[in-house]
This record gives structure tokens, sequence and C-alpha cells, in this order.
């Protein structure tokens, strides 16, 4: 099988999709496949340094291809058809899979077509969406679903929701969940220690780490912290990593409407390597968010033996399951009440840890890949 995978995610910093599709191609680089990694830069070719190249199994392709400016000019329902293939590829005809990694297929002459939907949060939720980025998903999710011959999605809820907003057949959609790095494992107090110092972070700490955007609830969060110091009197501070998304004004309004400029702390987008002594450093990692395709974080923490406290909302309850503590994302009272029994009772603090870590144990990349590559053999089949 010839196997072509969108690396278009892998540019500039990787969030969560970058690091989706960064997992997979190191996974299927241990197998025999031919792996092709398609990126179109027809402008800027320095952002293909940032690519990576597994081993000699791997090719990185540069086809050239200006995909912004024709979905700009054409219909997704009528004219956007041409392919990206080379002529060479002729001769994977039916043996090749085009796995679009970030919600949107491009059209290819000859291999079939895979994508994958995180979630569906910008067709739920429009409101807490950039409206550019709204406009062009509505255009081009669609497109995909319908172009696509079998779709993966992140979790159970997912795909639900991607048969409640389109007319497909069930059985074109597969629930693959996701996984989190090894390298995701409690560091040594040394470790945590110079990390926290490389950072300024204090001893104690509560933490979230994703994009700052509506959806994650990062200003409830706030106001819980808020209640933490008011009626607990807690010593830790708040520490939130992560890069801006959008409509990210509010959370900063909050923070200083409640004066904690002192005691919250932003670090912004982080490298990867001291993620996992800054979740190993932090008391419980807490995680709001009104809606998760997924939520990878969850299991980075658990694996890095952190007490998780996390919505009742979407996905999350798939991922934690009877692990972490599960509440409303809009119960001030309840989140600020649970987060401080965590911090106090050490039995309970022990308990979440040790079930965190055998749930996360649960998931792993290879059980990914492989299902995953069976979603591919679908595909080929025409099934």
């Amino acid at each position: 099988m010839k196997l072509y995978i969108d690396a278009q995610p892998l540019l500039g910093q990787k969030t969560g999709i970058g690091h989706y599709t960064n997992n997979l191609i190191k996974s299927f680089s241990k197998t025999n496949i031919s792996i092709e990694l398609v990126t179109n830069q027809p402008f800027n070719f320095k952002r293909l340094k940032n690519i990576q190249i597994v081993d000699g199994t791997t090719n990185l392709s540069n086809k050239k291809y200006p995909y912004k400016i024709i979905r700009r000019l054409m219909s997704p329902n009528v004219l956007y058809n041409f392919p990206i293939d080379s002529s060479v590829e002729k001769a994977y005809k039916h043996n090749s899979v085009f796995h679009a990694t970030n919600f949107i297929t491009l059209p290819t002459k000859y291999a079939n077509q895979v994508v994958t939907i995180h979630d569906l949060a910008f067709m739920k939720f429009p409101e807490v969406v950039d409206a550019n980025i709204y406009e062009y998903m509505m255009r081009w999710v669609p497109y995909s679903v319908n172009k696509a011959n079998q779709i993966i999605a992140d979790s159970q809820h997912t795909k639900r929701d991607i048969l409640e907003f389109f007319n497909i057949s069930e059985e074109k959609i597969n629930v693959v969940y996701l996984a989190a790095d090894k390298r995701f494992q409690k560091q040594t107090l040394n470790q945590v220690q110079n990390v926290c110092e490389k950072y300024s972070l204090p001893k104690e700490y509560l933490l979230y780490i994703g994009t700052l955007e509506p959806k994650k609830n990062l200003v409830t969060l706030i106001d819980v912290y808020y209640l933490l110091k008011k009626k607990y009197s807690i010593k830790e501070k708040l520490v939130i990593v992560g890069a801006k998304g959008w409509k990210f004004n509010p959370i900063f309004e909050k923070v200083q409407q409640l004066q904690l400029d002192n005691d919250i702390i932003f670090m912004g987008y982080l490298a990867d390597e001291d993620l996992p002594a800054i979740y190993s450093g932090a008391s419980v990692f807490t995680f709001p968010s009104l809606y998760e395709g997924f939520g990878i974080p969850l299991l980075e923490a658990m694996q890095c033996e952190v007490p998780v406290i996390a919505s009742n909302t979407s996905s999350i309850p798939e991922v934690v399951g009877d692990a972490g503590i599960l509440l409303d994302p809009h119960d001030i009272d309840e989140w600020a009440e649970n987060i401080y029994r965590v911090l106090t009772n050490k039995d309970l603090y022990e308990e979440l840890i040790a079930k965190g870590k055998q749930q996360a144990s649960k998931f792993s990349w290879e059980k990914v890949a492989n299902e995953t590559l069976a979603v591919y053999e679908k595909a080929l089949k025409g099934e």
C-alpha cells in the first residue's frame, strides 16, 4: 500500500492535530508501508524545514498546489476536483490511500480518501468560533465528509455529532481513540524543580493546558480559582499553558477584573520537552472545556500521575472514565469544592492518581495505528 498523509499540521507550532499527525507517522514508519508526506507550500518553502522525516521509509513531497487560492475561487460541490496526484502515482491506483488528518480532504485522481474529523464544535457552538474559521469549515467539512471513502472520528461522541449533522451511512464512520505520547510520565523531583526554575514557577500550582479559546471555558476556571482563593484560602497559583487561539480577550479581562494578575501565570506555547515536568509538578490538572473531540491533555496528565478534574461534557467521559472527577462545566461552586477536596484529602488524591494511571494505560499509539490501518483497508476494499 502507498500511503499519502496530509502533513500541513506539522508546519509551525504543533497543536493537538499536529501531534496526532506526527504520532501516526512515527507509528507507521515502523512498518513496511511506503509513506509520503504531502504538503502544499507554493510560496513559503522555509516552513517545510519544520518537518523532520522519521526514517528512510518516509518521504516528504511538496505538491506546490495552491489549494487556498483554488478553494477561494471554487465551489466545493461543483468545481473543486483538481487532483494533487502526480502522474507517477497511477501505478498505485488500486492500492493507495490519502489520509486527510485535519478535517479537509484534497481531491486525488487515484488514491482512496480517508479523513479524520476531530470534532464538530464549529457547528454545535458557532458563537465560540472565529468567523473566518467558521466560514471556511462550513464550506469544506461537508464537502470532505461526503468526498471521503472512510471517516475517522476521535470518539463516539464525535461520531454521533457527524451522524446528527450529515446524511451519511454510519458504516462509513470509524471511531479511533487517540493516545498520549509515551514520554509523558511522572518526572523526578529534580526534573520538576529544574523546569520550574527555568520558568519561575511556584512549588504548588493548579494546571490547565490547551489553547486559549472560548470552548475551553477558561473564564469559568478563573471564577473557580477566585472562589478557591476567597472561600478556601488556597496557596496554589493557577498556571495556564497554551497558545492564544481566538476570542481570548475575555480571559485576560476576567483576570484584571478579579485582580488576580499576581496569582495566575500565563505561559503561552511551551516546548514539548518541558511539558512532562510541568504536568508532574502540578497539584491538580483542571480541564473545564465545554466541548472536546477527544482531549489528549487528560491522558498526558494521568500518565504524569496528576489528579484530573474535568467537565462531564462531550467526549471527556469516554477519555477519563471513572479515573477523574467529572463536573458540570458551569457549576463554579462544585468545581471549587472538589478541587479543594483533592488538595486536602490525601486518600482521594492517591486514589485518583492510581485510577488515572490505569485508565491511561488503555490508550496507546500502537493501538491507534493498528485501528487506523484497518480503516485504510476498508477504504481500499471500497467499503
